[in-house]
């Protein structure tokens, strides 16, 4: 019962010091995951909800991809993002081409950047949308 009480003042602690309801944040939790608000996205470049026809703006100069970095897919088709970083993790949900995302601190035992997992470079990033996964390195580059 200690821990809902606590779990409940930090909740209200949270929501009232950001100046908004709970309500008003829509996000919904996914298990693995988690969810966080569109609006830091929009802060570092804002974000695409639909592919476009022309190419994706890329840095033209190379850009080390850290936490707090803008990013967009350029994966050919529909990237996944998954719950972990691995080929085999359950994937909460895919983005299409020209989606800009920011890149997020890794989590769990993971220490910094890249995380290589089965031989492949992985960044957790968090989508216009709120949803927070992995994606792999090779669909991903920095936004101008």
């Amino acid at each position: 019962m200690l821990p809902l009480f606590f779990a409940a003042a930090l909740l209200l602690l949270l929501t009232t010091g950001c100046g908004r309801r709970a309500a008003d944040l829509e996000m919904t939790p996914v298990a693995g995951g988690m969810a966080a608000p569109a609006e830091d996205i929009a802060a570092v470049g804002g974000a695409t909800s639909a592919p476009s026809d022309s190419q994706p703006a890329l840095a033209a100069t190379p850009v080390v991809l850290a936490p707090g970095v803008a990013i967009v897919l350029i994966a050919p088709s529909d990237a996944p993002l998954r719950a972990d970083a691995a080929a085999d993790a359950l994937v909460f949900q895919s983005y299409a081409p020209g989606e800009r995302m920011v890149i997020v601190e890794p989590s769990g035992e993971y220490a910094g950047y890249p995380v290589v997992n089965g031989g492949q470079e992985w960044y957790r990033v968090r989508a216009a949308d709120g949803l927070v996964g992995w994606l792999p390195a090779d669909v991903i580059a920095a936004a101008r």
